[in-house]
């Protein structure tokens, strides 16, 4: 059992997945009903109650999120956390017209950047990384996964200058001036 981050989800036999699918969808209904009023109105509309709700066969009763939906509640209309919890909005451009967002927590935000063998990504970069190339600037949302997975696991993290993002020739030079060994 070793090679499994838990046992107990990645070895359950399908009874047992569907069981806790069950419980979780219930709880996450609950707490949406409790804590995020744009959705609790689009359950009232639809004519749902978190009773109606007891396991994964009730999934077409619910009301699901559009675009519009997303861009209507921006940036807090969906929150299901109090704004204190909030660490982090990553949101779109809103090349659209209105930006769309998630919040982020810091247990998210945690749980994301711990190198469990679940977390390939961050598990990777934590046993096989030196030195990391950000070719994002630092104003964009992706900025943050390359930043803080290099920071918080002790690398090397190096910038590329705007002018050498889109550029092959001048980002091999970085990478071999720098030994990079990782770039996203």
């Amino acid at each position: 059992m070793a090679n499994y981050y838990q046992p107990e989800i990645e070895c359950a036999s399908v009874e047992e997945l569907h069981k806790i699918q069950n419980e979780k969808l219930v709880k996450q209904v609950k707490h949406v009903w409790d804590n995020v009023p744009y959705y609790r109105k689009k359950m009232e509309d639809k004519g749902v109650t978190p009773d109606d709700i007891k396991g994964i066969e009730d999934l077409h009763k619910l009301p699901f999120l559009t675009k519009a939906d997303l861009r209507d509640a921006y940036p807090y209309g969906l929150m299901g956390a109090p704004i204190k919890d909030c660490v982090r909005i990553h949101s779109t451009s809103g090349t659209t017209g209105k930006p769309k967002g998630v919040m982020l927590r810091h247990k998210g935000i945690c749980s994301y950047l711990m190198p469990h063998p679940a977390n390939i990504h961050i598990n990777f970069i934590k046993n096989n990384v030196t030195s990391y190339l950000s070719v994002t600037t630092i104003s964009f949302d992706m900025s943050f996964k390359e930043h803080t997975a290099a920071f918080c696991n002790g690398k090397t993290l190096i910038f590329a200058a705007e002018d050498e993002m889109n550029d092959p020739r001048a980002l091999a030079e970085l990478m071999e001036k720098y030994s990079v060994d990782c770039i996203n």
